[in-house]
């Protein structure tokens, strides 16, 4: 007796051969090259032990994929001969294959997308009539949403949350409609994100064999962030600072940023001479600064409290040292080149001069000398070749002093002099000679002229008997004006534009206070635009008192 398997008409998984045969009792063998199962036994009796042998065979189906199937006939021969009946039809059946499936599918927010476009499906049970039917779950972070878009399509139904069902007669009628299905996204931001999960469950219901799929997902990308660069604000390039004092070059500034979760680093460059200090603050060399990235807020904190040393001035008047500032957030840089800090001396105060009638050397007529004198009270004019200078200022050569309160106009023939008059309505003048001067016009009313070289101007305004107005010409770069007897406390000050002597207009500044008289002081070429641009700083301080002298309070004024 052999029994014997031969693959029916319905024949489409061919992996895995056709099976075994086997009897559980141990007899008998399995010839797997001819699908033949042979073992002895009687034919006759009731039961036969033949019979007995078939009831006890056990038929072990191949192993195949998902979505294959093979039906095998399984009949018996005794001594060659075939039985004449039917066969047994023995059908392998498998859960459905899903294949093709995509991850991470791009799509612009705002557009659709196919997301089954690639999946293939395949169920061939029970020779192709099997009718799968598939579901669909859209997901995110694993969790059914319908936030993170809709599906719509051929043959879907939506269901419940995020879940839909699709079905068609047959495996390839599915796959089409699969394929043919469109996703909308919800809309994501600007510079954003988002990943959704789809799990494609396809179920063959007749064979009670499932499969389920997580590959599938989109990756929605919102619009390109557009961003902008920081924003620098308050910073002043009219700062200064005595010798050896420390400032604060970026009290009162602010960083903002418009972009979405900021993080701003700084770079400072620092030309000119001098350091910076304070918490947050790495030197890389070279004068360059950084603090590391942080919000706005905290790298405007860190700003505020750095402080700046000037430099040493050495044998200069002034120096002025510049930061520049860098603010980064990602690839948007914002630069800023205002801060600027002029160290200055300290004015010296208006020597105690005793009154005289006259300079050294001083000589009617119209001789030759340094210095040239015209009286406008006498109408008289006299030369002079005045004295050696004196004073502590480095530079200065010569000087000439003249203590009266006729009203003098002098001029000087030489550079690098040191001018003193009285309490005249005076005019001093060095435009012929140039070099570094000093003038010194005290109190009164003066109209003071310099020349091409660097120039200090005095005024002295501290006890005024009636109100003064006084002019200063050919103000250029390094030239500083001390006024004596102002400050900011006591005197309130008005800037005006084009006042002054007709070719001598300029920045007024009017310095007026209770129960004093008024004080004017015009900078030719200048205007109030001036006080904000860099092109002047201001500092009010006080001298440093001497014996039986004390310090006064003055108002320096820098042009830079």
């Amino acid at each position: 007796m052999k029994p014997f398997l031969s693959p029916s008409p319905i024949y489409s998984g061919q992996q895995g051969g056709l099976g075994a045969l086997s009897d559980p009792a141990g007899g008998g063998t399995f010839n797997a090259a001819t699908s033949t199962f042979t073992e002895s036994a009687v034919v006759t009796g009731n039961p036969t032990p033949a019979s007995q042998i078939l009831n006890r065979l056990v038929y072990t189906a191949p192993a195949l994929a998902n979505g294959a199937s093979v039906t095998v006939n399984a009949a018996v021969s005794v001594n060659g001969v075939a039985d004449p009946k039917d066969p047994i039809a023995l059908e392998t059946v498998t859960a459905p294959s899903i294949a093709g499936t995509v991850a991470n599918q791009p799509i612009a927010s705002g557009a659709t997308l196919r997301p089954f476009a690639t999946v293939q499906v395949n169920d061939v049970n029970f020779g192709y009539s099997a009718k799968p039917l598939a579901s669909i779950r859209i997901t995110d972070n694993g969790v059914a949403t319908d936030a993170d878009g809709l599906l719509t399509g051929p043959g879907l139904s939506k269901i419940g949350v995020g879940t839909y069902t699709i079905t068609s007669p047959y495996s390839f009628g599915l796959q089409s409609n699969l394929a043919n299905l469109v996703f909308t996204p919800a809309a994501v931001g600007a510079g954003a994100t988002r990943t959704t999960g789809f799990e494609l469950y396809v179920n063959d219901a007749a064979a009670g064999l499932a499969t389920d799929d997580t590959t599938t997902s989109v990756l929605t990308i919102g619009t390109p962030l557009t961003l902008t660069p920081p924003l620098i604000a308050g910073t002043s390039g009219t700062q200064t600072v005595a010798p050896g004092n420390a400032i604060s070059p970026f009290n009162g500034i602010t960083i903002s940023d418009a972009n979405a979760n900021p993080l701003d680093s700084a770079t400072l460059t620092v030309s000119g001479g001098g350091t910076l200090g304070g918490a947050g603050l790495i030197s890389t060399g070279g004068n360059v600064y950084t603090i590391a990235a942080t919000s706005p807020a905290a790298l405007t904190a860190t700003l505020n409290a750095l402080t700046f040393v000037a430099p040493p001035l050495g044998s200069q008047t002034s120096v002025v040292s510049t930061i520049k500032l860098d603010v980064v957030d990602g690839q948007q840089t914002a630069s800023d080149s205002k801060t600027a800090i002029t160290e200055m001396a300290t004015p010296l105060a208006p020597p105690v001069i005793p009154p005289t009638t006259g300079g050294s050397g001083t000589q009617p007529g119209t001789g030759g000398g340094n210095f040239t004198i015209a009286d406008q009270t006498t109408g008289q004019q006299t030369f002079a070749s005045g004295d050696t200078y004196t004073g502590p200022v480095p530079g200065i050569a010569d000087q000439f002093i003249l203590i009266t309160p006729d009203n003098l106009n002098i001029s000087s023939a030489i550079p690098n002099v040191f001018i003193h008059s009285g309490s005249g309505t005076d005019a001093l003048d060095v435009s012929r000679a140039n070099g570094n001067n000093i003038l010194d016009g005290s109190t009164g009313s003066n109209f003071l002229t310099g020349g091409t070289g660097i120039d200090t101007f005095y005024l002295d305004d501290r006890s005024p008997t009636s109100d003064v107005f006084s002019t200063i010409v050919n103000f250029h770069s390094g030239d500083n004006a001390t006024i004596f007897g102002v400050n900011p406390t006591d005197f309130k000050v008005n800037f005006l534009d084009n006042q002054g002597a007709v070719g001598a207009k300029g920045l007024d500044y009017a310095f007026t206070a209770p129960g004093k008289a008024n004080a004017n002081l015009v900078i030719a070429g200048y205007t109030t635009a001036d006080l904000n641009n860099g092109r002047l700083t201001a500092t009010y301080g006080t001298t440093a008192d001497l014996p039986g002298l004390p310090g006064s309070q003055y108002l320096n004024i820098h042009a830079n």
